[in-house]
């Protein structure tokens, strides 16, 4: 409901003016009445007005005097004044609306019909402008928010953030980090399960910001000064500001309550498991980047406990221990040789790696990634390169950061030593050496030039690799699969061009059932069209009748 204000020393006055018009049909009620300005201009200073109805003349502070003084009044929405007076008062009417005000009414014309329209106009102008004042509101909201979080994103990335630049801070900012120290923060890691399901796999910017908006939703219900931002690809970083709770259980109580909503809202909504960290409380900004470091390492425990879990600080415990460079000599010349028992040396190593506990998890992969460097090296001086066992996929490095936990990690590794142990194995290797594995290649086109032959298929019937097939025909032939198995196909057509058969069928005959395709590969090669080739031939063979 508006607020509605009548000034005027003439009680009867004011009396007519509350009776004359039904106010609750406009939306509006009558909160106060003063007899002159003075009066409305204390009660203004304390309490809302939206529409004050004031008279020109009045004893003490007449109606232009109080617009004057409003005017210098420090108000966030001042009300809107209609000025109420007599014929007489046209001048002083004149200098009202100088001084702002919204209309007039005629004392002496006052009737239901006249003076409802101009209230009517008024309370949709303040209506109008309480909109635009909360839109305003929301607005610059948004902006302290979005200024807010790029601030948290750069204190994420570098914690030593010193006191000067605080200060330097635009929008406020200064005194939100200050006020960091006065409070207590505790942040969240959420870290997508990539491997869940296919809405998890594809993060693109629109299911992240579908993401941010389902969670946001649920905290901050319960938390309205939390801030989240998309730290990287499947990893948000949630900060819970001025906590208020009487007891640790207390709180920890409330933050399950949150996240176990929050993963139930993205399960049910977008079909995406999330698991999370979660930090101690802490007070001041200067430590953010040490507590979002926390909440992200007991997130990545997912690696040892599977995904879609929320693990605390203080309830396990990481070790920070550097992994023991274990002995992994016999199994990479296990390997090498193509021994059989390979995969008991893989079974020790990999066991030794578990009975380690839950080490860092960084430290872990970094274990893997060095041996994989070490197996690289293997392959490399055996003429062989990760291409070779992978084919066209992406590197066993971008491979490994996609799984998430520890089982996932042992079993690609176990399939990709297998595939070297095939590789490197001797026995395979002797028919698998150039001159022997090439010739294979092309008695096997010999025998199937007409079918849909594809280096991917004869790569598969000799059992290697496109790229090592590939690299050995080059360097026995000279030439490029595709080039030798073309050049194949277009000699058996020139035998074929004297036999009378018709240009399409040989096309066929030789694995090309399109004729325009045979015609240009045909003259690319010999130099000729096909039919060009068969007056030729047609023409030698007149002239040796």
């Amino acid at each position: 409901m508006l607020k509605i204000m009548i000034v005027d020393d003439e009680p009867l006055f004011r009396i007519a003016m509350r009776e004359m018009i039904n106010w609750e049909d406009l939306g509006c009620e009558i909160v106060s009445e003063a007899s002159n300005g003075s009066e409305a201009l204390r009660y203004i200073e304390k309490n809302n007005a939206d529409i004050v109805l004031i008279d020109v003349q009045m004893p003490q502070l007449n109606g232009i005097q109080f617009l004057g003084k409003l005017k210098e009044m420090d108000l966030n929405l001042s009300p809107l004044v209609i000025m109420l007076s007599a014929y007489s008062a046209y001048p002083y009417v004149r200098q009202a609306f100088q001084l702002g005000a919204f209309d007039y009414l005629v004392k002496e014309d006052l009737a239901e019909s006249y003076v409802t329209p101009i209230v009517k106009r008024a309370a949709a102008e303040r209506i109008k402008q309480w909109e635009e004042m909360d839109c305003q509101r929301k607005e610059s909201q948004q902006h302290q928010k979005r200024t807010k979080e790029d601030m948290l994103a750069s204190l994420l990335r570098n914690d030593s953030i010193d006191d000067s630049s605080i200060q330097e801070n635009p929008g406020g900012m200064s005194d939100w980090l200050e006020g960091s120290y006065r409070s207590q923060q505790v942040f969240m890691c959420l870290l997508v399960d990539q491997s869940y399901s296919e809405e998890s796999s594809n993060l693109d910017k629109k299911t992240a910001r579908y993401i941010q908006v389902t969670v946001a939703q649920v905290v901050e219900a319960v938390y309205p000064d939390s801030l989240m931002i998309s730290a990287s690809q499947g990893e948000f970083a949630l900060l819970l500001d001025n906590l208020h709770v009487n007891s640790f259980q207390q709180a920890r109580n409330k933050f399950i309550e949150t996240v176990n909503k929050i993963r139930s809202h993205l399960k049910q909504y977008m079909n995406i498991s999330v698991s999370i960290g979660v930090s101690a409380s802490s007070s001041g900004m200067k430590v953010w980047a040490e507590n979002y470091s926390s909440a992200y390492q007991l997130a990545l425990l997912r690696f040892y406990f599977g995904l879609g879990n929320v693990y605390f600080a203080g309830d396990v415990q990481l070790l920070e221990t550097v992994v023991p460079d274990f002995n992994k000599n016999e199994l990479l010349y296990r390997l090498e040789i193509g021994a059989a028992d390979w995969e008991k040396e893989f079974d020790k190593l990999f066991d030794q790696l578990k009975s380690l506990g839950m080490v860092n998890v960084e430290n872990m992969f970094h274990f893997y990634k060095t041996l994989i460097r070490e197996v690289g090296i293997l392959l490399y001086t055996k003429g062989f390169s990760w291409q070779d066992i992978s084919g066209n996929e992406m590197s066993p490095y971008d491979r490994l950061e996609q799984f998430e936990y520890m089982s996932q990690v042992h079993e690609w590794f176990k399939r990709l030593f297998a595939k070297v142990h095939e590789v490197l194995d001797p026995a395979k290797q002797t028919s698998l050496q150039a001159p022997k594995l090439v010739e294979r290649a092309r008695k096997f086109i010999e025998r199937h030039h007409n079918d849909p032959i594809s280096l991917t298929l004869v790569s598969e019937w000799a059992g290697v690799s496109e790229s090592h097939l590939s690299k050995m025909f080059v360097k026995e032939t000279g030439e490029k699969f595709i080039d030798y198995l073309t050049r194949v196909r277009m000699e058996k057509a020139v035998q074929m061009l004297s036999s009378g058969m018709k240009i399409y069928q040989i096309g066929e005959k030789v694995g090309y059932p399109n004729q325009a395709h045979f015609s240009t590969l045909f003259k690319r090669v010999t130099g000729k069209t096909p039919s060009d080739y068969k007056q030729d031939i047609d023409l030698n063979e007149q002239k040796q009748k």
